[in-house]
């Protein structure tokens, strides 16, 4: 019988977990806080989180901190995948982190960029 996948994302820090729980669908994911980070905290959150209705998959940014965590998930037998931001692929120009610094807007608009570019060919 084929079951439907609530995605659990889990933000590991050294003291702490935070957790956030995506149910099927386009509903927006809940927030459900922050938890010690031990492997019986652990444990019991994964039970409450498994009603048997929907089949669990975990995720977590990579980081020094989260192998322990994957390996106990995993060897719950639950699907747990690392998520790397920095090889998540990006528009060139989209500045992810919104950091007011960086201006993703180019510097020169197409007409000047074409301009820019047949000037330097044709010198």
């Amino acid at each position: 019988m084929w079951k439907s996948t609530k995605t659990v994302a889990l933000e590991q820090h050294v003291d702490a977990i935070t957790i956030e729980v995506a149910a099927p669908g386009r509903q927006p994911s809940e927030f459900r806080g922050d938890v010690p980070s031990t492997p019986e905290v652990v444990r019991k959150l994964v039970g409450r989180l498994d009603d048997g209705k929907m089949d669990l998959r975990f995720c977590y940014e990579a980081g020094p901190c989260g192998y322990g965590l994957y390996r106990q998930l995993t060897m719950m037998d639950y699907d747990c995948s690392v998520v790397a931001p920095s090889l998540s692929p990006r528009r060139p120009g989209n500045d992810a982190q919104g950091s007011p610094a960086r201006d993703p807007t180019p510097p020169y608009g197409p007409e000047e960029s074409w301009r820019m570019c047949r000037a330097a060919g044709a010198s």
